[in-house]
């Protein structure tokens, strides 16, 4: 809350059943859905782009300490020890784990919506070059639409 300011508003975005709200610089975005069940519920979601600064951080920490130690023991600078490899995959794949949405539940039905956005998202790719559908998909199982529109 001591994020939002007359400088810095919260922007909300909705529709009759969904509302987003963001704040610059917040680690996650609000949500607020309506259940016809249950009435208005709150969801909170961490932002992908602290994992990716997350796991840049710890990479650049990782590869000063191994060049520090490296020119201590005298080794060649670019030796990556299994250490500094361990430290390299931890944030890295707590990212691929995000983006592949590992630990989200399982969807077992369609999603359906009222809107042309799913029909028009996947009409946008993936493509050849020569502009027609690719053949192939990078998944096996669903993932961040981030993920799939790269």
């Amino acid at each position: 809350r001591t994020r939002i300011a007359p400088e810095s508003p919260r922007a909300i975005y909705f529709n009759d059943d969904v509302y987003v709200g963001f704040v610059q610089g917040a680690e996650v975005l609000e949500f607020s859905a309506v259940d016809p069940e249950l009435g208005a519920t709150f969801y909170l979601l961490e932002q992908m782009h602290n994992l990716i600064t997350l796991a840049n951080y710890q990479a650049k920490i990782a590869a000063h300490y191994a060049r520090a130690i490296h020119k201590a023991l005298g080794e060649p600078e670019n030796t990556i020890s299994e250490s500094t490899a361990r430290r390299f995959a931890g944030p890295a794949e707590d990212l691929v784990k995000y983006m592949l949405l590992v630990d989200e539940a399982e969807l077992n039905d369609p999603i359906h919506g009222t809107t042309t956005f799913a029909r028009e998202f996947s009409a946008r790719g993936p493509r050849d070059r020569q502009g027609g559908r690719c053949g192939i998909s990078i998944c096996r199982r669903a993932c961040s639409s981030i993920l799939a529109a790269t």
